[in-house]
């Protein structure tokens, strides 16, 4: 992620919206999926969760901030975020 990209958690408050793209051309793992808002790339959905939320994209969703966290948290905690939806029985 570039500086910008980085940047742009900075401006995120509890309750905006995020949305999810799958990134089939990712070179690490063609399961890939993308946050973003507004087109900046905020970050990836870590890959132990990847099989609960490509089942949960299957129906509508709600992806929204829940926290961000200071610089210091480090990128991989950086922003919490709480995603809503239903798995398919």
């Amino acid at each position: 992620m570039t500086s910008e990209e980085r940047a742009a958690i900075d401006g995120l408050k509890s309750g905006d919206r995020l949305e999810l793209r799958c990134e089939t051309d990712n070179e690490v793992n063609e399961r890939a999926l993308l946050v973003r808002q507004s087109g900046d790339r905020l970050g990836y959905v870590p890959d132990p969760l990847l099989d609960y939320v490509h089942r949960i994209m299957e129906r509508p969703l709600e992806l929204v901030v829940d926290r961000v966290n200071p610089v210091e948290a480090g990128m991989h905690m950086r922003l919490l975020v709480r995603l809503t939806g239903e798995i398919r029985a």
